[in-house]
């Protein structure tokens, strides 16, 4: 049988080119465990998105309740690409490590992906992103207890919030803007007729790419660009005794790291095959 490097680059000869480690649903190899290769891949999707989102709240946590004693803005970006980076190097072998509703999203609307994953995916991937909120809330609750006693200051550990002196229009545009962004990164770096990464440099790729994002576009929203990585966090705190000041905060803002990462990572899919793929030249 030929390795998935193999046949991805018989695609491109045959001139199908193929977008890198995401186009895994050819792959039917049992797992030795005897579980379907769906259930094998919404266990990747659950614990890369688990690691990935124990570092990115970790460092939250860190820098802010600390008042900045133990890290500073660019700490949490850099922390973010190493998240996100070993989220990858977790799943991206047996799930393509989406971890990001958003991105299974425009992978399926682009057929990238098949349609009927989508739920399970971002069931997993939600799920995992809830469990990483309540292993940080363990590891760190006694910090919490010093720092914001009453739950008034630490909200936007977990879930995101704007900047106040933006109004909602800038809020949407900001999360619909960067994830579209993000989604032009997933599409170029795994384009086999482009200059795509190297199967071990994705990830690495990937980091550098979220380092970009916080940097350039991170201060009106926080840059959520991931559904799951917002809302689970959120409902958790929720659940935590940070009450229902999480979802009206904003206000109201909760809906819109949810609805337009969504719309972005469409919309940033399609400027990519517009401008690039579909001018690809033919392979004879």
């Amino acid at each position: 049988m030929a390795s998935k490097e193999e046949s991805r680059m018989s695609a491109v000869e045959e001139g199908q080119p193929k977008n890198g480690y995401t186009n895994l649903e050819d792959d039917h190899t049992k797992p030795a465990s005897g579980v379907s290769p769906l259930t094998r891949e919404c266990l990747a999707e659950f614990f890369g998105t688990f690691v990935m989102m124990c570092f990115g709240l970790g460092v939250n946590s860190q820098v802010v309740v600390s008042g900045l004693g133990n890290g500073i803005y660019l700490s949490i970006n850099i922390c973010w690409g190493i998240a996100v980076m070993m989220g990858i190097h977790v799943a991206g072998g047996v799930s393509g490590a989406h971890l990001n509703p958003a991105v299974s999203f425009a992978l399926a609307v682009f057929k990238r992906f098949p349609a009927y994953k989508f739920l399970p995916y971002v069931a997993a991937q939600m799920l995992g992103s809830f469990c990483a909120a309540v292993c940080i809330y363990v590891l760190n609750y006694q910090n919490y207890n010093v720092f914001d006693p009453e739950r008034t200051k630490t909200g936007n550990l977990w879930g995101t919030l704007p900047n106040p002196n933006v109004n909602t229009f800038a809020q949407m545009y900001t999360e619909f803007f960067a994830t579209a962004m993000l989604m032009v990164g997933v599409f170029c770096l795994g384009d086999s007729a482009n200059k795509p990464a190297s199967g071990t440099g994705v990830p690495v790729h990937f980091m550098y790419l979220i380092w970009g994002i916080g940097m350039a576009f991170g201060w009106n929203t926080g840059y959520a660009i991931n559904p799951a990585r917002d809302f689970a966090p959120r409902l958790f705190t929720w659940m935590a005794g940070w009450g229902s000041a999480v979802f009206t905060k904003g206000p109201y803002y909760f809906w819109i790291p949810i609805v337009m990462p969504m719309i972005g990572g469409v919309f940033g899919g399609g400027l990519y095959k517009v401008f690039i793929e579909n001018h690809h030249p033919k392979q004879n």
